[in-house]
């Protein structure tokens, strides 16, 4: 495993990106845009869904930066698949893309911080994350191609960070902690589809669990943390 890691970090930092895309076909591009623009507007969806719901400042706080996490990341991943392979925009695109990542684990954790934890700890551990969530995308913007494996563990640690709030989590909501866990789970997985390119759809197979994961923690905080 160790080794085989080490072996798609090369390949991302050394690869230009016209090399990468080109290993995406019409039909991978096509079905990565789809499923991510339909996260996009099931995103919108949410981020209504969840301000209708809300009845203070911090769900209304919260759900405006959970939403906007989510909002950013499918339609930046949308717009990066659509456009021509190897055209200016497609590159600037895939650093929105990439930087995006960072801002929904940073808005699926606001819920988390500030209803879960209390007052004024909360909004603290809120703001030392998105000081360390800025630091990662001005390191990605600037460095898109180097140092890939470090993003890729950055955002497993950033994401699995959130054991530390286990126990508070599980004394407001067990469920709610179950399908923080099981989002966890499903973008953990997706990471190794994105990583290794295994077969043929393997991205398209990475939305999917983002997707997943995305819903996981959308259904934790609508149904269980409001």
């Amino acid at each position: 495993m160790p080794y085989n890691f080490k072996a798609a970090s090369i390949l991302l930092e050394e690869e230009d990106t016209m090399t990468l895309i080109k290993k995406q076909s019409l039909g991978e591009e096509i079905a990565n845009a789809v499923s991510h623009g339909i996260g996009a507007l099931a995103g919108i969806a949410g981020l209504v869904l969840l301000l209708v719901k809300s009845d203070s400042f911090a769900e209304v706080a919260s759900s405006i930066i959970f939403g906007f996490g989510m909002i950013l990341l499918y339609t930046m991943s949308t717009l990066y698949h659509s456009f021509r392979n190897g055209s200016t925009v497609k590159n600037v695109f895939q650093r929105f893309d990439h930087i995006s990542i960072y801002a929904l684990i940073g808005g699926t954790f606001a819920p988390i911080f500030i209803l879960v934890i209390d007052k004024p700890l909360g909004w603290i551990l809120l703001g030392i994350q998105w000081a360390l969530i800025i630091l990662g995308m001005v390191f990605k913007a600037v460095m898109i191609h180097k140092f890939a494996w470090i993003h890729l563990v950055l955002f497993l640690v950033i994401g699995w960070s959130g054991l530390t709030l286990v126990g508070p989590l599980y004394d407001v909501s067990i469920n709610a902690f179950y399908c923080i866990l099981f989002g966890g789970i499903a973008y953990t997985i997706g990471v190794l589809f994105y990583a290794f390119h295994w077969f043929k759809y393997s991205h398209f197979v990475w939305h999917i669990f983002v997707f997943l994961g995305t819903l996981f923690h959308f259904i934790a905080v609508y149904f269980y943390l409001f």
